[in-house]
């Protein structure tokens, strides 16, 4: 009798065992796949966002490249400058002055990033290299392309102030209306000259880096798009 107890008992125990284990793995499997989608949603957000980055970025390529040529262009023809030929190539887009003394801000969004970020969505991802290749996305090349912005816009302040005290003829943002016989003298003006090949030179290493962050962006989107298939929901 006191066997058969004892038999009843163990079953019981382990039936409460198997119970509670499974209990234990179904909430523990539910819990895995809410985050993981939770993941998925993240991903996704992420991807949208530094698609719109990557569009982002290719129109600055097109800026620069636009903004170095007539840089090149000056730079090659100093002696025999052809000034109608130098407004031709700023026709349909900013002014000549404008493309030689200014510089372009780097404006990414970054809205998605700052909500994931600070809700702790980014933080729960499972994949650390994929953190990684966000956080590089978002903070440390970009930091690196301001750094480089940040010089060009000094640059741009001393250039522009140089322009107003010794052609102000040229401040108007218009290129039909510059006054020729003032122009001919800015560009033989060995100052202005280095003034431009400066900035050419700092424009030249904007671009390598732009190029550069576009192919990290063009890697991180593949990347993602690998991970949210691997997770098969």
């Amino acid at each position: 009798m006191k066997k058969k107890i004892i038999i009843k008992s163990s079953f019981e125990l382990i039936a409460i065992i198997v119970g509670i284990t499974l209990s234990l793995w179904v909430n523990e499997y539910q819990n895995f796949r809410s985050q993981s989608k939770h993941n998925i949603k993240t991903l996704k957000s992420i991807k949208s966002e530094i698609s719109k980055r990557k569009k982002y970025i290719e129109n600055k390529v097109e800026q620069y490249e636009r903004d170095i040529k007539i840089g090149n262009f000056t730079n090659s023809n100093r002696i025999s400058l052809s000034i109608d030929s130098l407004l031709s190539m700023t026709n349909s887009g900013r002014s000549l002055i404008l493309t030689l003394k200014a510089y372009r801000a780097i404006n990414l969004p970054i809205s998605v990033y700052n909500s994931l970020s600070s809700d702790g969505s980014i933080g729960k991802l499972r994949d650390d290299s994929i953190k990684i290749k966000i956080d590089d996305i978002y903070e440390v090349t970009p930091s690196h392309i301001d750094d480089e912005i940040q010089n060009e816009q000094y640059l741009y302040h001393h250039f522009n102030e140089f322009i107003i005290h010794n052609y102000p003829e040229l401040i108007k943002d218009q290129n039909s209306k510059y006054p020729q016989k003032i122009l001919s003298l800015f560009f033989k003006d060995k100052v202005v000259l280095g003034f431009i090949d400066e900035k050419n030179h700092i424009r030249k290493f904007i671009l390598r880096l732009l190029k550069s962050y576009l192919n990290k962006i063009i890697e991180t989107d593949l990347a993602i798009e690998k991970i949210i298939i691997s997770y098969n929901i």
